[in-house]
């Protein structure tokens, strides 16, 4: 269901992308979101998404580093990503553009003026 050969699970552990918003950093990096809801633990997710490896060379194998990758971006620096989209490995190299509001933070924004 991730598109990855079950003997590589072990060399492709990473970070599942639900959901790719258009115009943002992963947009222009070429990721694409899941396509198949799926109960999974108790929770929701969408699978068929690509899988993120890697991060400016850090290697993604828990949540929490992912985040930490996250938090230490800034806009206008430069982010290397190594991922997986059915089972092959793809690079992509994205300059971080100001990241668009989504849907649910402009009705928030909305509401408060």
């Amino acid at each position: 269901m991730l598109g990855i050969p079950e003997e590589e699970w072990g060399r492709f552990t990473g970070f599942l992308v639900e959901k790719v918003q258009p115009r943002s950093a992963g947009d222009t990096a070429g990721l694409r979101g899941g396509r198949w809801p799926t109960m999974w633990g108790g929770n929701e997710i969408l699978l068929g998404g690509d899988i993120i490896t890697e991060a400016n060379g850090i290697r993604i194998t828990e949540h929490d580093q992912a985040l930490d990758v996250v938090r230490r971006l800034k806009v206008g620096a430069r982010i290397d990503l190594v991922y997986l989209r059915n089972g092959n490995r793809i690079t992509a190299s994205v300059v971080l553009p100001e990241r668009p509001l989504i849907a649910e933070e402009m009705e928030i924004h909305m509401r408060r003026q």
